[in-house]
C-alpha cells in the first residue's frame, strides 16, 4: 500500500508507532518466553539430573548393603554345616 504523495514501490509504514512496531514486540515476547520456557526445563533438567544421581547412588548402596548381607549368611550357614559335620552330636 502506497500513498499518492510517495514515490513508487515504497512501503506504507505509517501504521508503526516510533521505531519499534507491532512486529517487533511480538519477536521480542516470542524470545522472552523461550527464555522463560528454557530457563524452567533446564531448571527441571538439573533437577532431575540430581535426583537421578541420588537415586543412583543409593541403589548402588543398597546392591553393595544386600551383597554383602549375602556373604555373611552363606559364611555362617557354612561354618553351621561344618561344625555339626565335623563334631557329631551325643
Amino acid at each position: 500500500m502506497t500513498h499518492a504523495s510517495s514515490s513508487p514501490g515504497a512501503l506504507d509504514t505509517s501504521h508503526r508507532s516510533g521505531a519499534f512496531g507491532a512486529d517487533t514486540l511480538c519477536i521480542h515476547a516470542g524470545q522472552e518466553l523461550f527464555a522463560i520456557v528454557f530457563f524452567v526445563a533446564e531448571s527441571y533438567f538439573l533437577a532431575m539430573l540430581l535426583v537421578s544421581f541420588a537415586l543412583l547412588v543409593a541403589m548402588t548402596g543398597f546392591e553393595i548393603l544386600v551383597s554383602f548381607l549375602q556373604a555373611f549368611i552363606f559364611t555362617i550357614l557354612t561354618a553351621v554345616y561344618i561344625g555339626g559335620a565335623m563334631h557329631p552330636e551325643h
